[in-house]
């Protein structure tokens, strides 16, 4: 896509690919009066003599006033998101004094999201809002059960409870 500027009796063009990528390494947003540009033009504008250079100090000696900004994409980590597998989940549980309780639990949630595939991510978000210690190092009480600690959890499971309507 390519899109023509006339400011000042001067004639400018800023290219873009499709998805708002910019093709020529920068472009000119004349409504907040800004220009960006990516990491690989910046570093080009900064050796003299380069075309990155010329284009970035014409633009400025057109628009003095304008503002020069580095296009930032943020990118989402790929481990930001904690996946506990279901051996862990039910090794853990399994050391818990009421086991039984937190097995039904995770059982009917299992039930309800429609299997063990399709119901991890729930499954997973109970079991760390239920056990965000989980990966510390457990105290056992004196018949070998994990003692709950009270940081940021609660001692017992939070029940499904059918909406009224």
């Amino acid at each position: 896509m390519v899109t023509n500027y006339t400011i000042n009796n001067q004639y400018y063009e800023v290219r873009y690919l499709r998805m708002g990528i910019l093709r020529n390494g920068y472009t000119i947003d004349y409504a907040n009066n800004t220009v960006k540009m990516t990491k690989d033009f910046s570093e080009k504008a900064q050796v003299e003599g380069t075309t990155e250079y010329r284009t970035l100090k014409r633009i400025k000696r057109d628009f003095p006033e304008i503002s020069i900004e580095r296009r930032t994409v943020t990118r989402v980590k790929k481990g930001s998101v904690v996946k506990v597998p279901y051996e862990t989940m039910t090794r853990y549980i399994s050391y818990l004094r009421d086991q039984e309780q937190y097995f039904n639990e995770m059982n009917r949630l299992i039930e309800f999201g429609g299997g063990k595939e399709k119901a991890y991510h729930m499954v997973n978000n109970w079991f760390l809002t239920n056990f965000p210690q989980y990966n510390d190092l457990p105290k056992f009480d004196g018949d070998g059960f994990i003692i709950l600690t009270d940081t940021n959890e609660t001692t017992n499971v939070r029940p499904l409870q059918p909406k009224a309507v």
